[in-house]
């Protein structure tokens, strides 16, 4: 069964991707009977690092990476890649999954939440699902 609730579809993108330094720090929770407080922290490691990855597959939600590098969890990403018309799409996201292990390969999938896309270029990609899927 399909987990996902935007419809995908298959592309083959080279992206240039980093993790930025405004990464969450912690995220802070309240016990609403006792009022304790429980704080997460996060890795920003490899923050400002460029690196490169592919994009397999893309939605007006967001994307799945393939990458060596495997960035942590929650972290915010900064990634570059062109997209039909659009040559340079610049946009920010957070990784909400990645895989434990590298593939057979050495590569590691990670999914992304767009934080922030241009307008433009997300109705390009709803109407390119669209007419795929029509």
């Amino acid at each position: 069964m399909e987990r996902r609730r935007s419809q995908r579809i298959a592309v083959n993108l080279e992206v240039e991707a980093s993790v930025t330094d405004d990464a969450p720090r912690s995220v802070v929770r309240a016990d609403p009977v006792d009022d304790n407080i429980e704080r997460v922290s996060f890795s920003t490691e490899g923050a400002g690092q460029f690196f490169d990855a592919q994009m397999m597959d893309l939605s007006v939600n967001g994307a799945r990476l393939s990458s060596e590098t495997r960035p942590p969890l929650l972290s915010r990403m900064s990634l570059s890649f062109s997209f039909a018309e659009f040559k340079h799409v610049q946009a920010t996201a957070l990784v909400m999954w990645r895989t434990r292990a590298p593939s057979p390969q050495g590569q590691y999938s990670f999914g992304v939440l767009f934080e922030a896309i241009p307008v433009d270029v997300r109705m390009s990609i709803h109407k390119l699902i669209t007419s795929q899927n029509a």
